[in-house]
Parts: structure tokens; sequence; C-alpha cells
């Protein structure tokens, strides 16, 4: 009697987890649901079959591996199947906000993404799996051979934002993409969802608008938003660094950065219509390309920082620049094809990339010349002028090859680089 008890009941379990499977909004998972799941001991390291949960960074899940939800089915009775493969938005207290599939198992039939993941990047995937993707997701990547079956895109709700479509991005800077709106897709591609700002006021940017971890910001999804204010502060974690490509093609006019912000990356507000930058008193590093291809035509830099990497500010407007006592580092093509007429160097900078000032508005009454070096704790000797040699394909640079020795007050050779030499 007792044993007829347990099937029972757990017969009962079964179609109440297949309701509560089905109890969705348009078929997706909430992180509600899932959190009841997981309570409920229905995912365990025991039933996740092969796939297991990787998780790359706290924010970023990878599928070699991703959760396995065993549905019951109701035409084979106490036989469970793994055909529903859902990615979380969270676990152990952190935010998924991106996940990657890659060679999703051929007995899966069903993807279900959970609301709050804001990018998919799906390689390999067969033809007989259908997906429900969220309405949080801004970004979708599709990296495998044409499908027969088209993958519907969600339609997207922001308040004070008028959703356009899904647009394909360009495969490169010089490319501005197919100009079409997409509402489903089946051909390889980066798909990004194309919000309008209706209003004319700043817009400061909120979590569900980029993929923010570790106080750091990786990507942001605004397309159609001319002047934004980056807090200080989101989700009560301090913005201190701004991600690679971060901001990049974004037609900003104007950015106010966050006060605590230390790092900028590579490219991270390249090829916008920025005018003027204001930067935070802790800004240490601005990356490699960070603000090139922009309309900037004043810069505020503060005392912090000490370095200014490659093609930074790059075609840009610039008509002079004075720099920080800090600084100690300007990189390679740092300020090239500018309007600089005047420059004044600090009593630290130690080495100048080849062509950081190439390509601007120099004359004779006022060219730039090579500053003093002046540390206390150190003999100058002389500034050792450099050009670009032989490419390693290893290393994936060029060699540096000696040109001469210089001195201060020398007038520079603005297709050269200099680097000053101590005792």
């Amino acid at each position: 009697m007792r044993g007829l008890q347990v099937i029972f009941f757990l017969i009962i379990s079964l179609f109440e987890l297949h309701a509560q499977l089905e109890y969705t909004l348009d078929g997706r998972i909430t992180p509600e649901a899932f959190d009841s799941l997981v309570s409920s001991g229905v995912i365990s390291e025991e039933n996740q079959g092969d796939y297991t949960l990787i998780y790359k960074e706290k924010h970023l899940l990878s599928l070699e591996n991703a959760c396995l939800f065993f549905r019951y089915s109701p035409d084979v009775p106490a036989v469970w199947y793994s055909d529903i493969l859902v990615i979380p938005s969270y676990h152990n207290d952190n935010n998924i906000q991106r996940a990657s599939l890659d060679n999703i198992p051929y007995n899966v039939r069903k993807v279900i993404c959970s609301e709050g993941v804001k990018e998919l990047l799906l390689k390999n995937c067969h033809n007989n799996v259908e997906f429900a993707l969220p309405k949080s997701l801004k970004k979708f990547e599709l990296k495998c051979n044409q499908r027969q079956g088209y993958i519907a895109l969600p339609t997207l709700e922001k308040s004070g934002f008028e959703f356009i479509g899904w647009r394909k991005q360009a495969e490169n800077s010089n490319n501005k993409g197919d100009g079409i709106y997409y509402d489903s897709v089946s051909v390889a591609g980066v798909y990004c969802a194309d919000l309008r700002y209706l209003a004319k006021d700043p817009y400061s940017i909120k979590y569900g608008d980029i993929v923010f971890d570790d106080n750091h910001i990786f990507s942001c999804y605004l397309s159609n938003v001319s002047e934004v204010i980056i807090p200080n502060v989101i989700e009560d974690e301090k913005v201190l660094s701004i991600g690679s490509g971060a901001f990049r093609n974004k037609v900003l006019s104007n950015v106010v950065l966050p006060d605590y912000l230390e790092k900028i990356g590579k490219q991270a507000f390249s090829g916008n219509d920025i005018i003027d930058v204001v930067f935070p008193e802790q800004v240490k590093n601005i990356g490699f390309g960070a603000f090139a291809g922009n309309k900037i035509q004043q810069i505020h830099m503060p005392l912090s920082i000490d370095t200014i990497s490659a093609y930074a500010f790059a075609k840009n407007e610039l008509s002079e620049i004075v720099f920080p006592k800090e600084l100690l580092v300007i990189g390679a093509g740092a300020f090239r094809k500018n309007k600089l007429s005047f420059i004044k160097f600090n009593e630290k900078v130690i080495y100048i990339g080849i062509g950081a000032f190439a390509f601007n508005s120099f004359n004779e009454s006022f060219w730039p010349v090579l500053p003093m070096p002046n540390f206390e704790d150190r003999s100058f000797l002389y500034w050792q002028s450099f050009k670009k040699g032989e490419y390693v394909s290893k290393t994936k640079i060029f060699v540096e090859v000696n040109v001469a020795k210089c001195q201060p007050g020398e007038k520079m050779d603005l297709e050269l680089g200099y680097k000053a030499v101590f005792k």
C-alpha cells in the first residue's frame, strides 16, 4: 500500500512539474519559475546528464554545457527524456547576461532562454530545435550553416524608446550592414535590437542597456541616443572601467563619464560624433583607439592619466593640447590626423610612439620639440628615435629600429617615435 502511495505521489509531482514548465509567459521561463524549479530539487548534478553549467565569467554562461530539464512525457508513462534546454538568467547569486551555445544535442527539441539574458551566441545548431527567446535579449549571433527553419526574434518593449526592429551588424568598420530589419533569421550574422530614444534630454544608462559585472561595462546596446550619462553607480556597484568597443559606433555626440572611472578600453567610444570630453579625476589609462574617429575639439585630462595608448584620439579635430604632469606614455598615432598647432609636454613623458602627432597643422613658427624628462631618482641621457621595422608574425608586432640619439629641444620628426634613455 505504501509503495502505491509513493508511486501516486511521484506521478502527481511529475504532472505538477510539467504544468510549472508550461505556466510561463510566451513559453519563457521567468527567473521566479527557474528559482522555484531549482529549489524543488529538479535541477541537480545528478540529472544534468553529460552537460553541466560552465561559467567562464560570473555574467557569462557557456554551453558545452547547459542545464537540461527532464520533462515528463504523458505518452510514455514514468519515462523521462531531456528535450528542453534552459538557459538560466542567474546562478549562485550571479546574473547571467550572456550565453553561448555550441553543438546543441540532437535530443534537445526546445531551447528556452530566460528573461534577463541580453546576448546569445548560437553555433552549430541542428534544424529540429525550437527557440523561445526573452524580451531582455539585445544581441543575437548565429554562427552556423544556413538553417532550414527560421529563428523568431522577440519584439522588445522599453519605456521611452520605440522598437524599430532587428538589424544585421556590419561585418567590418567599412560596411554599414544591409539596412534590412528582421523579425526572424536563418543565416549567419550578428543581429542587434534597434531601439530609438524618443526624448531630447540626455539619457542615463540603465542596467538593462549594458552587460555590467565586477565594476566593468562590457558592452552597450543603445544605438539611437546622441547624449548619454554613464552613472557613477549601477546595481550598487561603482563603474570603474569601460570595455573594448562598449560604445563604439553609437552616433553619440556627448557622453558624461562616471566619477570613479579608472580605465577606458580599446575603441570604447570610437566612431561617434563626440565633440568634447571631460575625464574624471580617477582615470589612469585611455586604451587603443578609445576615442578615434570622432569630432573632438577639446579634451580635459586630469593629473591622474599616465598612459594614452596608440591611436586613442586619432582622426579628431583637436587644435591644441596640454598634457597632464603624470603622463608617461603617448602611444603610436595617438593624435594622428587632428588639427593640432600647439602641444605642451610635461616633464615625465618618457615614450612617444611612432607618428603620434603625424598629419596635423604644425608650422615653422611652432613645431613640436623634444621635452626634458625630469625624475629625481634617475638621470636622463638622451632621446632615442626609432622607426617601424620588420613585421614579426609570431608576435604580430613590428620591430622597432633605432635611428638616432636626440637631445631635448630638438625638433621632432613626426613620422618617428622617441623613447627616453636614462643612466
